[in-house]
């Protein structure tokens, strides 16, 4: 039997049809292969003011195996790209009895066509099925934090005509420690996420039994899952340009408002050719470079695989 190289296998394996292609855990973690992509990533993001986080995943354990960070923990404008966590908070909570994932919803609007209006009308109105006390931010907030784990929330949400606006969650007001850091000058801008946070709601769509303790959290994460899967017709986001099809949210923050460039961020589940893994990204030095970052992310990701 003739022994093939490493090219001819990326071949054979490009070339292979879908309903081929193994869907679960067909790579093993490999520490070499790992210490390599981090090494490969770190020399292409060199000298980059970016936030970068990717996650290695094991369908068939449901576990992380390995993360890959570049400034990964410093916080960035968010942009939409944490609307995935507003429709997951509007299932989490909303009785299902009332739950609307349709064409014509309110959610199905804002995971497909990012409708700033309709955000701040489910954050509103899922805030009366949540227990306790404080304004719609502020219950958005408390579920990212303690039922999530997550450090990140938002200030505000004012988008004209919003039912939200004017409330705050003096919580993340922008402050020394919660500010953006760019070139060296720090910046006070609301609404910062950092790349683990959003990395890490895509784990949690990928494992949706990581919630047993709340009766509606592994349908909400499915059906979230499902409507951040769903293209949203003549646009792809970053990571489609550069991967295809996946599950997940971009956003865009203009120059006059981020101040220091025009802001992309985006993040989701790929799969690049056998295994699934989740990728964050945010970024100010424009969109074209960024797709090419994430092409490369891809070649990268590819060899990891084949070996």
């Amino acid at each position: 039997m003739p022994i093939l190289t490493r090219r001819q296998m990326l071949m054979m394996l490009v070339g292979t049809p879908a309903a081929l292609i193994p869907k679960k855990g067909f790579i093993p973690p490999n520490p070499e292969r790992i210490a390599q992509l981090q090494a490969r990533i770190n020399s292409l993001f060199m000298g980059e003011n970016i936030g970068f986080d990717l996650r290695g995943w094991d369908n068939i354990t449901q576990t992380e195996i390995f993360r890959i960070a570049v400034n990964g923990d410093a916080y960035y404008p968010v942009a939409s790209s944490f609307k995935t966590l507003v429709v997951l908070y509007y299932f989490w909570y909303t009785p299902r009895e009332l739950w609307r994932d349709d064409p014509e919803s309110d959610a199905y609007r804002v995971a497909v066509f990012s409708n700033n209006l309709l955000t701040g009308t489910l954050l509103q109105n899922t805030a009366q099925y949540v227990g306790g006390f404080g304004n719609a931010i502020q219950k958005f907030n408390i579920f990212l934090t303690y039922t999530l784990k997550l450090d990140s929330g938002i200030f505000s949400w004012d988008w004209q005509g919003s039912p939200t606006m004017g409330q705050r969650d003096l919580y993340y007001e922008p402050t020394e420690q919660r500010s953006v850091i760019y070139n060296g000058q720090r910046y006070d801008i609301t609404n910062l996420f950092s790349p683990r946070d959003l990395s890490q709601t895509y784990l949690y769509l990928l494992k949706p039994t990581s919630f047993p303790q709340y009766p509606q959290a592994y349908e909400a994460l499915l059906r979230t899952r499902a409507l951040f899967s769903i293209p949203a017709s003549g646009y792809q986001s970053p990571i489609e340009r550069a991967f295809g099809r996946y599950t997940g949210k971009d956003g865009v923050i203009p120059t006059e408002d981020a101040r220091f460039g025009r802001v992309t961020n985006d993040a989701g589940i790929v799969r690049p050719l056998l295994n699934e893994y989740v990728i964050s990204i945010m970024y100010a030095q424009g969109e074209f470079r960024l797709v090419a970052f994430l092409r490369q992310i891809r070649r990268y990701l590819i060899e990891y695989e084949v070996g």
